[in-house]
């Protein structure tokens, strides 16, 4: 039964256009910034930065250095936007069209049908993480040699490393990658469960991504790092440094674990027991007609009902005794 409810869900996901407007944008994003990194300066600096610490450049610019250089903006920037818009139509959408209802007229409970949709977002967001490693590698081999791997991001890594390194480490990062995407899909999904907009759900899950992304770099909150979600976020670029901090990447990824199993204890609690208290007044134009239909059957039905309580037509017909006379 679980199964089936699940690949119900995954069809309607999957089967709807917008699903798809993440996969596009990482496909569009990829290619021009491979072109931008081949083709500009940017090869270059990355030349001059390995040859200044000693290392012979040519053989670490490389289908795995590239993948990763491609990865950081699109990890950081488009990946939240695009997971946190089918996170907050998982529920809220389906409430404003109107066949929530529907679907909470048939014997299933409410942690079913909310868990069976929360599992499904988080195979988008694995679905959506695979295949932006497996573009991000397949686009690099086309312009750039099978050689070693070179991660360098100010501040938090710089890792040289051999070629079969350097892709078990790659393939290692993207279960956090997933984890991250899980995580923001969750948040997403919390705030779809209330009473608002799909788009709303979403500016809510990006607002708090951004926001603690900005807390994050003010230098009077830099001692409650820890604290802030984004900070974890970045534990699968610990994955490249040598040795690697695996206390720090465990913490980090217990910290999200959390973060996931809260913000989906918290999506059930706003969903209604009885398909009649589903989101009022949140209908769909199909939904408003069958609502508008169903009230001209009932108070049709109100006044046959008191027609024949009345007493016989006949009755009334009879004539009446004048007043006055005995």
């Amino acid at each position: 039964m679980f199964l089936a409810q699940l690949k119900n869900e995954l069809w309607k996901l999957f089967g709807k256009k917008r699903t798809y407007i993440g996969f596009g944008a990482f496909l569009l994003a990829q290619t021009a910034m491979m072109l931008a990194f081949k083709y500009t300066n940017w090869q270059r600096d990355f030349e001059k930065l390995l040859n200044g610490n000693g290392y012979l450049a040519s053989e670490f610019i490389s289908v795995l250095t590239v993948s990763v250089v491609m990865l950081m903006p699109q990890i950081m920037l488009l990946m939240p936007l695009y997971v946190s818009l089918v996170g907050g139509d998982l529920v809220a959408k389906e409430a404003e069209d109107g066949t929530l209802r529907m679907i909470l007229s048939r014997p299933i409970s409410r942690f079913r049908l909310l868990f069976v949709k929360w599992v499904a977002g988080i195979i988008f967001a694995v679905v959506l993480v695979l295949m932006l490693g497996l573009t991000a590698m397949g686009f690099a081999s086309l312009l750039f040699p099978w050689k070693g791997m070179f991660v360098f991001l100010p501040g938090q890594v710089f890792g040289v490393l051999t070629a079969h390194e350097g892709l078990l480490r790659f393939i290692f990062s993207h279960l956090f990658l997933a984890m991250n995407a899980s995580v923001m899909v969750s948040v997403a999904f919390m705030f779809s469960c209330f009473n608002m907009k799909p788009s709303a759900a979403t500016i809510l899950a990006l607002s708090f991504l951004f926001v603690s992304m900005v807390m994050e770099n003010i230098p009077f909150f830099e001692r409650y790092e820890t604290w802030f979600i984004t900070h974890h976020f970045k534990c699968w670029l610990l994955v490249f440094h040598d040795p690697v901090p695996w206390t720090q990447i465990c913490q980090s990824e217990i910290i999200l674990a959390l973060v996931l199993e809260k913000r989906t204890d918290r999506g059930g609690s706003p969903l209604p027991r009885t398909a009649a208290s589903a989101y009022p007044g949140r209908l769909g134009g199909r939904a408003r007609h069958r609502e508008r239909a169903n009230s001209h059957s009932q108070n049709s039905l109100q006044a046959r009902t008191a027609f024949n309580h009345t007493p016989h037509r006949s009755s009334f017909l009879l004539p009446r005794r004048p007043q006055g006379l005995a």
